[in-house]
């Protein structure tokens, strides 16, 4: 089977375990990361996060079926999820033992060339890296994500949003890139392009000039009201910028509940949101918060007087926990 072949497999594996999972609902809602670490509960394999030297997972096929992921330090939650991905794609299409290093897994640049050059890579890992990228990263759910994101074809182009997408993904900007190759939503040049641009590069896009973030590995991620509902997978210290629209000319303005310390407010400021400066044209809020726990946070704009009827909300689910360690929290929630 040829490099193409893997691919059309791959992605009928993966669409089928979406339909068995019943996540086709939640791919074309497009607000939440696609939740790997429950599948392959959901489907009684064992699942187990252990310090691994060298190797970032493992699949388990005899004499009992398994999966082992990394807890490295180094492995961030986006390669986490994209690893057990990995392995999941052994289990679904019937592959042996596999112990899976840098190089078997987010190759996908080699899968690329391979398309259009003979190749190297294993048959079964090619598979299961393809795998990986449609369980995670469908055509479908990129799709409707961008849509709520609203980017059009011109928009996946620029690096800034393809970071977004991203982050609403639950992946790592690379992998992102070449899941948009992948599903034909970019060109080859539009490729190579994009993967020009590092993560470092473009989250300073992200924040105002003179702005600093602690932390280098640290993500920003910017959310409006479009992103009500949104669920999101992140890791200790990443930012979180909402910019919504509030109705002071009418004496409205957000609620900011006080739930410390699940959540540290880092910024609260306001700017125009009408470039016409119109009289009574609403501002935009703009609230910066981090966190190291999982936090429902739900926001109401109201008057400060009178019986504090709200005309908006804004809600969003943030697990701010990051990597994944033992027994997998989905598992651990369970018992």
């Amino acid at each position: 089977m040829n490099i193409r072949g893997a691919r059309l497999k791959a992605t009928a594996a993966a669409s089928d375990l979406h339909r068995k999972l019943n996540l086709r609902s939640e791919i074309r809602e497009g607000l939440r990361p696609i939740d790997v670490y429950k599948s392959i509960i959901d489907l009684d394999v064992p699942l187990l996060f252990r310090p691994l030297e060298g190797v970032l997972g493992v699949y388990l096929s005899s004499p009992e079926k398994g999966i082992l992921i990394s807890s490295s330090d180094a492995l961030n939650p986006a390669r986490q999820r994209y690893t057990a991905a990995h392995e999941l794609g052994h289990l679904c299409m019937g592959h042996g033992n596999s112990v899976d290093d840098a190089h078997n897994i987010n190759d996908q640049e080699s899968l690329q060339r391979a398309e259009t050059a003979p190749t190297d890579v294993p048959i079964f890992e090619a598979e299961a890296e393809m795998f990986a990228s449609e369980f995670l990263m469908p055509k479908a759910l990129i799709v409707s994500t961008c849509k709520k994101m609203g980017l059009n074809k011109a928009g996946i182009m620029n690096p800034k949003n393809v970071y977004q997408l991203a982050l609403r993904l639950g992946t790592s900007y690379q992998a992102t890139c070449y899941a948009l190759r992948s599903n034909e939503l970019v060109s080859f040049q539009a490729l190579n392009r994009l993967t020009q641009f590092t993560p470092k590069q473009i989250k300073q896009e992200c924040i105002d000039e003179g702005t600093s973030i602690e932390h280098p590995h640290s993500d920003v991620i910017l959310l409006d009201k479009t992103d009500h509902g949104r669920q999101l997978l992140l890791k200790p210290g990443d930012h979180v910028i909402m910019s919504l629209p509030e109705h002071t000319s009418g004496g409205f303005q957000w609620t900011v509940p006080d739930i410390s310390p699940l959540v540290h407010w880092l910024d609260d400021k306001r700017s125009g949101a009408s470039p016409e400066g119109v009289f009574g044209s609403p501002v935009l809020r703009h609230l910066t918060f981090t966190g190291e726990s999982k936090v429902d946070l739900l926001l109401t704009e109201c008057r400060s007087w009178g019986d504090r009827e709200y005309i908006n909300q804004f809600g969003i689910n943030v697990d701010f926990r990051g990597r994944e360690e033992g027994l997998p929290r989905v598992a651990r929630e369970a018992l």
